[in-house]
């Protein structure tokens, strides 16, 4: 795999892999320029993730102990306002023992490297430990299930958490059994959707994500095809360099399987704050 020595594979760059190996190819091999607009109408479109930004900036000053009513007079926004008291009647009925916010981790799996950002880590009052991904979602209605268990997030955030062998108090907490993953919509506050983890499903994950790197590493440039799947071409910023159109779908309205997850991005890293497993 050319030019890409210590890449770090993440949720968002393996989610690109399996959805077209092309853009893959252009993003991080290549590492072009987006010569598109990823969503119409674009103005909407990037409102609408600012505010999803805003809401996790929110959540973050929250789990850093920031007074709510302070973090509440910084809201001026009317979607953002109700996200946040959705998040709060939330919050309360949680019963956490131990919270962290958006921390990283790193760790190898082979020759390769795999990273995760965590929204929030909470361990609970039995001694469970939560993984909490904060979705917001344009649309009139929440990413249906199914779609979400094919994710890559899905696959390798318990992956990633139980290979860090979390332990507090010197209990051993991590292990697959005891870790759930958690996506929370504050569009959606009593419709979250929970992946439990398992030993068997830790095996199966690790087969897959040694079988994508070793893919990805064995290919030359010219083995890395356009997605068969044009749909998927409306919402790709390099539709231009593939020949499959001008104009950009609507997040809004168009098939949800296809549109884009206004939350997953590829992680901007401060790699001095990664926490480093040992594999």
């Amino acid at each position: 795999m050319p030019h890409l020595t210590d890449f770090r594979f993440s949720a968002q760059s393996l989610q690109d892999y399996v959805e077209c190996q092309r853009r893959f190819l252009l993003r991080y091999i290549q590492k072009l320029d987006w010569p598109a607009e990823q969503s119409s109408p674009y103005l909407v479109f990037e409102q609408y993730r600012h505010k999803g930004e805003l809401f996790h900036r929110c959540v973050d000053q929250y789990f850093h102990n920031i007074d709510p009513a302070l973090i509440e007079q910084q809201i001026h926004d009317n979607d953002l306002h109700t996200w946040w008291q959705h998040f709060m009647e939330f919050i309360r009925e949680q019963p956490f023992l131990h919270t962290v916010s958006e921390i990283l981790f790193q760790s190898s799996l082979g020759d390769h490297l795999l990273i995760a950002k965590f929204d929030v880590l909470a361990i609970t009052a039995d001694h469970k430990v939560i993984i909490f991904d904060w979705k917001t979602t344009a649309g009139d209605h929440k990413p249906a299930r199914r779609i979400l268990a094919e994710k890559m997030q899905t696959l390798i955030y318990p992956y990633i958490l139980c290979q860090a062998g979390l332990s507090v108090n010197e209990k051993q907490l991590a292990s697959p059994a005891n870790v759930t993953l958690e996506y929370w919509f504050p569009q959606y506050p009593h419709e979250p959707e929970l992946f439990k983890y398992s030993s068997v499903q830790m095996q199966q994950d690790e087969t897959q994500l040694r079988g994508l790197m070793e893919e990805i590493e064995s290919k030359t440039i010219a083995a890395f095809p356009k997605t068969e799947d044009e749909k998927r071409c409306r919402f790709c910023v390099y539709r231009s360099y593939c020949g499959r159109g001008d104009v950009a779908g609507n997040i809004f309205t168009d098939d949800q399987e296809t549109t884009p997850d206004l939350d997953l991005e590829d992680l901007d890293l401060d790699f001095e704050n990664i926490e480093e497993i040992a594999y």
